[in-house]
C-alpha cells in the first residue's frame, strides 16, 4: 500500500489506499514523519476515504501519530462504517476528529 502526502499551506493530507494494515505502516510513517517536519505545519488530516480494512496495528500507529503530532490536531477523513466502528472499538472518537466524508 501506498500513502501519498500533500502539503497545502499549513495542512497535511495523508490519503491511505485499500488496506492500512501492518504491511504498510513503513511507508505511512516516513510520510507522517515528513508532513510533522514541515516547518508550517499546523493540521495533518488522514484520508481514509479509499480504505476498505484495516488492523489494529494501523490503529495503534494513529495513536503513536496523535503524541507525534504535538498538539497540533489530527483529522481522519473519509471513514467507513466499517473504518468508524474499528476506530471507535479502540476508543480513538476521543483522541481525533472523524469525519464520514472528506472534504
Amino acid at each position: 500500500m501506498e500513502t501519498a502526502l500533500t502539503l497545502n499551506g499549513d495542512i497535511a493530507r495523508l490519503t491511505l489506499s485499500r488496506h492500512f494494515t501492518s504491511d504498510a505502516l513503513q511507508d505511512f510513517n516516513r510520510k507522517a514523519l515528513e508532513a510533522l517536519a514541515h516547518p508550517d505545519l499546523n493540521e495533518l488530516h488522514v484520508d481514509f476515504e479509499n480504505v476498505q480494512y484495516m488492523d489494529t496495528a494501523a490503529v495503534a500507529q494513529l495513536k503513536r501519530l496523535n503524541v507525534r503530532a504535538k498538539g497540533r490536531p489530527v483529522s481522519l477523513l473519509g471513514c467507513t462504517p466499517q473504518v468508524q466502528a474499528v476506530l471507535n472499538a479502540a476508543k480513538c472518537n476521543s483522541l481525533f476528529e472523524i469525519c464520514a466524508i472528506a472534504p
